[in-house]
């Protein structure tokens, strides 16, 4: 029996008898996936997709009965998210319960939020999950069998430290060559040749995406990351990515709020931190 499951299974045992109860499984799948592999590491923070047998006529009140089970345990503040993403805590876990979906992405557009949802309860990972950016991130683990799942051999990604992308939809959305990067720098992983950095349309990312990333990893390295790229003739940026980039070349800064003391100290150099 693997570790993971030997590890998350006791600590959920109750939630996943009580979703078991009404013809449900569990299928812990991601982050938490990926960090116990790569690292030996406990995540706090669980995605896990359900999945189901019984012929749902009415997705509203599946998501109802999935509520009134989480309530039978106790679980009484569950925040309803889009997509059907239910987040609550539990066992001192943050948990996301959802629904696996399919994504059909608009033709022409290039953005964070260009596709339509369809909704899938199968155990058809492989087809629920070209959904996701990387290989390392589509593993996931059967929480009443303890069987992996790892249908684009992320795995073998984890163990040759690469960071590959599932299919061409990867594209389509800008915010994860920035989720990219940030592997990159947490991880210690190299990019897989496969990845062409041109096909990203970046003109049009907003400096909101950037500053939530690069919090995670460092901004002024996330910048440094993007300014290599910009070595790339055919990759363009918006000027105020181009203005943060320069400005990162003079200055180093973990977060936001680092930044903007940094953009103040240069103009006044008597300013201390606030």
């Amino acid at each position: 029996m693997n570790k993971i499951f030997l590890y998350y299974q006791p600590k959920l045992i109750q939630l996943i008898k009580a979703l078991n109860l009404i013809g449900v499984e569990l299928t812990l799948v991601g982050g938490a996936v990926r960090d116990f592999i790569g690292f030996n590491k406990f995540s706090n923070d669980l995605d896990i997709e359900l999945t189901t047998d019984i012929n749902i006529k009415s997705f509203d009140l599946f998501i109802d009965d999935i509520i009134q089970a989480l309530n039978s345990i106790g679980v009484n503040s569950v925040e309803k998210l889009p997509y059907n993403i239910l987040r609550f805590n539990y066992n001192n876990f943050m948990i996301e319960l959802s629904p696996g979906r399919i994504e059909s992405f608009v033709d022409g557009d290039f953005g964070h939020k260009n596709f339509s949802a369809s909704y899938i309860l199968s155990k058809d990972s492989e087809r629920k999950w070209k959904r996701r950016d990387l290989t390392i991130n589509a593993i996931g683990v059967n929480l009443s069998s303890g069987m992996i799942i790892d249908p684009f051999s992320g795995r073998d990604d984890i163990r040759d430290k690469i960071l590959r992308h599932i299919n061409e939809n990867f594209y389509r959305d800008p915010v994860r060559l920035l989720r990219l990067l940030r592997f990159k720098l947490l991880l210690g992983y190299r990019m897989s040749r496969e990845i062409m950095i041109e096909n990203f349309i970046m003109k049009d990312l907003s400096l909101f995406h950037l500053f939530r990333e690069g919090d995670k990893c460092g901004l002024s390295a996330m910048l440094n990351e993007l300014q290599k790229i910009k070595l790339n003739e055919n990759v363009k940026f918006s000027r105020d990515y181009q203005i943060l980039m320069d400005f990162s070349g003079k200055r180093t800064f973990i977060n936001f709020r680092q930044m903007v003391f940094c953009i103040a100290k240069s103009r006044d150099e008597n300013l201390e931190e606030f």
